[in-house]
């Protein structure tokens, strides 16, 4: 390596250094990322030089836990500030209970301190702070309604935070979890948002009303939808998540493809409302998923995919971590049982991570009675040959399917492929892939 050329070390230690963007917005803390430049640095001098003057490979100003090992924390922010010059940096700020540490917050403010004076440097910005005290409330709340040029993702999550946005005119993907959400004029102008998440709608929807809004192509929404939000038109939106279905009234989305609803906020009054979504091709449920719940599958004739679980991007706001899903008994039974057949292009379920119950027995007689109506499909329409219906059991659920189960699958169909994977990050536990099809898949 003492002969390798510096423009090389350099592309080594870039490539070492991580992604330049955090995963949005549920980025856990990468510490591989913020070990990296100092490891590399501590090489040697030669190594050391390289890396002081490669403003790039100390971008990522994150603090998952601000109140252990504070003025070594507080101290790598002063390397980072001394080496990034004015490169566009990634930050993220965490604590998850301030309460337990009420007498070390002065280093925590420091910090959020140290960080506003960097605003106008962000291009990503994640907070986790549960429950923040008021002695820090304060500092925050002074951090974002300022410049903030380069700023591409925001995300914030907190219970004591009054959240007023930066005026980003680049911002593309915003998240927002605050009990007090102030959004003065500036929010209306943002033009490139694409993906935005929020708790509470009250002024949004005003941005929603606003020719802004046009470009939108992800929406979620974790709140109860009230009389007084008005009739809004989406027409790039592909993906939106709905914790109140009732929001379905008041969306007019003609290419939605990908749709979350809360089972149990499910009323026969927005049965109406689903005409403006025939385009739907994946469909998300969560909570209780009942025979009631079928009315609804039912009314997308595009459907592909029925899932329940909850989509990546909104892993903070819903699903498995508040919110578990059930698949009450006959709600399988009840699909295979309508005819004509409910979804006929559906070739593909997911159950995800969380079930509070899976009714395997009725899953085994869905496998086999659809696989049944697939391959009378395939006669009458030769081009459709390569139909079939995957079923994927993900994360939690896949240690505890019975052997019994497995092996009932397997009579099912000879030529079924069953496999067992790790996920990609080692955290996922294995992951049961169940395939019935006319032929074996590779």
């Amino acid at each position: 390596m003492e002969t390798t050329p510096d423009e090389i070390l350099l592309l080594i230690f870039e490539a070492v250094s991580g992604p330049a963007l955090l995963p949005w917005p549920d980025a856990p803390y990468d510490h591989h990322r913020a070990c990296a430049p100092f490891v590399l640095a501590s090489v040697c001098r030669h190594w050391r030089s390289i890396a002081q003057s490669t403003p790039a490979l100390w971008t990522y100003f994150a603090f998952s836990d601000v109140t252990s090992e504070q003025e070594g924390q507080f101290n790598r922010l002063h390397i980072l500030v001394s080496l990034v010059k004015h490169t566009p940096i990634d930050v993220l700020f965490g604590c998850e209970d301030w309460s337990l540490f009420q007498h070390q917050l002065s280093v925590g403010t420091r910090i959020l301190e140290q960080l506003a004076c960097l605003v106008g440097q962000w291009r990503s910005a994640q907070f986790d702070m549960p429950d923040l005290p008021p002695s820090v409330q304060g500092p925050f709340n002074n951090i974002l309604p300022r410049q903030s040029p380069y700023l591409e993702q925001l995300s914030v999550t907190s219970n004591g935070a009054t959240l007023c946005l930066p005026q980003a005119s680049h911002l593309l993907r915003l998240h927002v979890h605050c009990d007090d959400l102030d959004l003065p004029d500036p929010f209306l102008c943002l033009p490139k948002l694409c993906i935005l998440s929020y708790f509470t709608v009250g002024d949004s929807s005003d941005y929603l009303c606003s020719s802004y809004s046009q470009h939108l192509v992800e929406l979620y929404i974790q709140e109860d939808a009230n009389q007084g939000f008005q009739l809004v038109e989406l027409p790039r939106l592909a993906t939106l998540v709905l914790d109140d279905a009732k929001f379905l009234a008041h969306i007019r989305a003609p290419h939605v493809r990908t749709l979350g609803l809360n089972a149990n906020s499910l009323t026969m009054s927005i049965l109406d409302a689903t005409a403006h979504y025939t385009g739907v091709q994946h469909l998300i449920f969560w909570n209780e998923i009942r025979e009631e719940t079928l009315h609804f599958v039912g009314c997308f004739c595009a459907l592909a995919t029925l899932s329940f679980t909850v989509p990546d991007p909104v892993k903070k706001t819903f699903g498995p971590y508040g919110h578990p899903y059930t698949i009450e008994p006959g709600f399988l039974t009840e699909f295979n049982s309508w005819h004509p057949p409910v979804c006929p292009s559906l070739d593909r379920l997911l159950f995800g991570p969380g079930p509070g119950s899976l009714p395997y027995k009725e899953l085994l007689a869905f496998v086999h009675d659809r696989r049944q109506f697939l391959e009378a499909e395939n006669c009458r329409n030769r081009e459709r040959l390569s139909k079939r219906l995957t079923v994927l059991l993900e994360c939690d659920i896949g240690p505890e399917i019975p052997a019994s189960v497995r092996t009932k699958l397997r009579e099912l169909q000879p030529n079924m492929l069953m496999k067992m994977t790790l996920g990609f990050d080692g955290r996922l536990k294995p992951l049961l892939r169940i395939t019935s099809s006319s032929r074996l898949e590779m």
